[in-house]
Parts: C-alpha cells; sequence; structure tokens
C-alpha cells in the first residue's frame, strides 16, 4: 500500500491510497487529525503506521463497501508478505 500526502486544488489535504487492487483518497481535516499534520508527500516509517491506523478506523466506520475492499486486500497482502 503506498500512501501519499498531497493538496487538492482548493487547499485541502488528502491521503491518497493506492493498492494494486485500486486506490482512493481523503480529506484529511477532521477526518485523520494525525496524519493531517504531517507534510506533504510519500508517507514512511512512524508517520506512515499513523496514517494506516487512522484510515483503518476511518474506512471501518465511515468508508464506501469499495474502500473497506481495498483497504482489507492492502492489509491481506501485508501479512504475506
Amino acid at each position: 500500500m503506498k500512501l501519499y500526502l498531497k493538496m487538492d486544488k482548493n487547499g485541502n489535504k488528502r491521503l491518497h491510497i493506492s493498492t494494486q487492487k485500486g486506490g482512493f483518497s481523503v480529506q484529511t481535516n477532521g477526518a485523520l487529525p494525525r496524519t493531517h499534520s504531517e507534510p506533504c508527500g510519500r508517507l514512511s516509517g512512524g508517520a506512515k503506521d499513523t496514517a494506516i491506523i487512522e484510515l483503518y478506523d476511518y474506512v471501518w466506520n465511515h468508508g464506501t463497501k469499495r474502500q473497506i475492499l481495498i483497504v482489507g486486500y492492502a492489509t491481506s497482502s501485508l501479512k504475506n508478505k
């Protein structure tokens, strides 16, 4: 799973999630507050761990079926490596 923080054209920070099964993005302000405080760019190390925890919680409680499938797939592929 690749995670990137980017700004959209309105100046909102978004977390972009990319996996082999697809991708999506989540606006971080309010939804992912700890991730929102990170600088833009590709996340790695502790910042990525924090983003994954917040992302799983957000998707489980508010995500669409597609987002749950994408995150679930990413979780299972991480376990297999």
